[in-house]
């Protein structure tokens, strides 16, 4: 279980690991602080990874190691609305992960 620390102006960043096999030993261990979820509908689960929207991309984890990732579409953070990034959602639905993040002038998602 991955826990995302945000807040609405990305400073408060970092993504923590719930570990344990039950209530007795559970353990909250810190991933890293390099990067954190812009709100709690940015990070989408897929079968072998955890994908997630920070300010500065879009991340891929196993919550071992964590990397921005380049897609061929426009990922550049110059081209997202920071201000509404916020905003943003991701989803993943038959064997494809979707994100919404607003652009430009946009305040709601693109």
């Amino acid at each position: 279980l991955a826990i995302g620390k945000y807040d609405s102006t990305g400073i408060k960043k970092s993504v923590q690991g719930l570990f344990g096999s039950s209530s007795a030993d559970f353990t909250l261990r810190q991933l890293t602080t390099e990067f954190g979820f812009v709100n709690q509908y940015s990070a989408v689960s897929a079968p072998n990874a955890l994908y997630f929207i920070d300010r500065s991309g879009i991340i891929e984890t196993n919550l071992v190691t964590f990397r921005r990732i380049e897609l061929p579409i426009n990922t550049t953070t110059d081209a997202w609305n920071q201000a509404y990034i916020q905003n943003a959602c991701g989803i993943y639905w038959d064997d494809y992960i979707y994100f919404a993040i607003p652009s430009a002038n946009a305040t709601c998602k693109s």
